[in-house]
This record gives C-alpha cells, structure tokens and sequence, in this order.
C-alpha cells in the first residue's frame, strides 16, 4: 500500500518537472532516502517516514508557480521553459545549418535529412527510397493496393488520409483556403497558390521548346503536348484521342445520346436530322470534288473541253449560284460556304460546355473556351 502511495507522490512530482532527466533525479533521491531510512528505523517507522520525505520533497524550495497548471519549480529557469510548453514555443533542438529550431530531438534528425540528402528508407518493390519511415509506408500502397482509408458517403477509398480529408470536402462543400485579395475560397492549398499568382503575375513554369511561362504546373504539361503530339486521353467507343480528360469527358457526352438519324450510304448515326442532311450533301458532291491533278487530267481526256486560263476563271462565275440554301435561299459558289452558312441555322450546337453550359459549333472553339475553366 505504501509503495502505491510513493507512486502517487511521483506521478504528482512528474508534473512539475520540465523533462524526464529531471524526473530520474528526483527519483533517485526518493530511492536514496528510502535506503538511509531502512538502515535506521524498522519496517513500520520506514514506511512513515519514506512518506513524509517525499511530502518535504514536493512542499519545500518550490517559489515559482506556473499560472497555467499549477505547476512549480524551486528555479526561475526551469518555469521560463514550462511555460513555452504552453505556448508552442519550446524549441530547443537547433539546425546548425539554417537555423531552424524543433521541440524534438527526432524532428531535428528528420530535417537534417533535407540538407544532407539522406534517405534511409528503401522500398522492397521498385528501391526507391525516401527520407521518412512515413512516406515510405503511404508508397507502398501504390504496389499493394492498400487504400485504408474510405470515404463514408458515397464509399471512395484513398491511400493516404490527406487525400480522403481533401475528397470530403466535395461532399461537404468545405473550401477552407480562401484569397484574401479577391476573398475567392477553394477546397485545395495548391489551387489557393495557384490563383495567387494571377495576382502577382507570378510564371514559374517555363516550357523548354518555346519559352512559354504557365502559373500551373499542369497548364504547362497539357502545352508539352502540342509540342509532342501526346494525346493520352482515349475514348473507349471510338479510339478518338484528346490532350487533355476535360475534352474526353465533353465527348463521351456524344455517345450517350441516342442517335436515331443514319446515313444508308455509310451507316454514320446521327442526333439529328439537319445533321444527317449537311452529311447526305456531303456524299453527293463526293464525285464532284477534284484535287488539282484531277482537273489537270480532265483536260487531256475531254478533248472537246480545252479551258485555258480565262475559261477556267469564267466557269468560277458560272458556277457562283452551285450550293443553295434550301433555308434562306441565299447561294455560295464553294462548298466550304456554303457549309458554314448552314451552320447558322442550326438550333443545336454540338459542342456543349459542361461546367457552364454555353454551346459552340465548332471545335475548335470549344476547346478555346475550355481553357479558361483550367
């Protein structure tokens, strides 16, 4: 019974100690005093007395007093370091290299690895290695599998907590990150970072085969691919290729509508009616199109049509009302006109933004106006 009360004694002086060693001291001189005392009195009288040391110990040479917890300490210095516990402030372990100051000795070994390169730990599967115990174990996820943590709404799962803390927020609508130039929130530190620089003008990404500077890493790798041709984003219905997953997303849309309108010449199916009429004119003027040799030969094999330079001018004007609208009834003397005219009275544009729902009829268009949502 008295050796719980003695632990009893301890624990209370253990929270009025700065640190372990301080604590091992103390210690000692509680086991000290319980041996003198042995020697000199009998059982009974020990455990008294053992008792009433430690009383003395806690009760005398205690002046300063922590307003916080309590806590006191015979010596000033020894309060001055307590009281930066409380404040976040005790950092005694110092780099000698950039300065930097930790409260733990371990922190310190672990950033002493940033300046000297050391990376201890290894993985088993591919070797690669890295400078803390921590990232090594969330990499080997990436070849078991492992995704621990799960999202408990719509049951995600994610290899690391960041990522499911970061994947809440979709769900929550949480955007803790917020600009305090424009007070424009986001979800995501990088995305905060990201817009900071279209205040300051900020380009750190600079591509290497044009010199063209980008505030987003990935704005810069999307531009490699003009330059390397890469489209690495697949339709799985038409192998139709993209630079970037916003452009395949817009297309899979296409193959979700049903398609009622096909072509008997080609079988092409399309959404529309006006759409398989513009790609019905298209076959009927198939034989109608020549490249430069093909109008070349045809001189040598018409005999009786012998154009020289004017003539084949002239034909240009005789041909001026060819292509009629059978909407406005306005005429083009090339196809290609005639073309883009019946786009204007298209009532449905193919190209549909899916974050902002305008509509383009071109592509090109389109992927203009994608790039200002990234």
């Amino acid at each position: 019974m008295d050796n719980k009360e003695e632990k009893n004694y301890l624990v209370k002086c253990d929270s009025s100690l700065p640190d372990n060693h301080k604590l091992d001291e103390q210690i000692s001189k509680h086991s000290e005093k319980k041996s003198s005392s042995t020697e000199e009195v009998d059982s009974s009288s020990n455990q008294k007395l053992s008792l009433v040391t430690q009383i003395k110990t806690h009760s005398q040479g205690k002046r300063y007093y922590c307003d916080l917890c309590e806590a006191s300490y015979s010596r000033k210095a020894n309060l001055m370091i307590h009281i930066r516990s409380h404040s976040g402030e005790e950092k005694t372990y110092l780099c000698e290299i950039c300065g930097s100051s930790f409260s733990h000795k371990s922190s310190l070994v672990k950033h002493t690895r940033i300046h000297t390169g050391e990376k201890p730990y290894m993985c088993d599967f591919c070797h690669s290695s890295f400078a803390l115990r921590a990232n090594l174990v969330v990499h080997k996820r990436t070849h078991t599998g492992v995704k621990p943590y799960s999202c408990e709404q719509c049951g995600s799962s994610f290899n690391h907590r960041s990522h499911k803390t970061r994947h809440m927020r979709t769900h929550t609508g949480e955007k803790p990150y917020s600009c305090e130039i424009c007070r424009v929130s986001f979800s995501e530190k990088t995305n905060l970072t990201v817009h900071l620089r279209r205040h300051n003008g900020l380009k750190p990404y600079v591509c290497n085969v044009c010199s063209c500077t980008f505030a987003d890493m990935s704005n810069l790798t999307v531009h490699m691919r003009t330059h390397t041709g890469l489209k690495p984003y697949s339709c799985g219905v038409c192998g139709f290729c993209f630079l970037q997953k916003s452009h395949l997303m817009a297309h899979m849309k296409t193959h979700k509508r049903e398609k009622l309108f096909t072509c008997e010449v080609c079988s092409s199916c399309f959404c529309q009616k006006s759409k398989l009429d513009a790609h019905m004119q298209m076959h009927a003027l198939e034989d109608k199109k020549y490249s430069k040799l093909d109008a070349h030969m045809q001189i040598h094999t018409d005999e009786d049509k012998k154009y020289s330079k004017l003539d084949t001018h002239m034909q240009i004007h005789a041909e001026e009302d060819k292509y009629s609208c059978n909407v406005c009834k306005s005429s083009f003397p090339t196809w290609s006109n005639f073309v883009l005219h019946m786009q204007e009275h298209r009532v449905e544009k193919q190209y549909s933004c899916v974050l902002c729902n305008i509509s383009f009829d071109y592509e090109s268009e389109f992927n203009v106006h994608m790039g200002t949502h990234e």
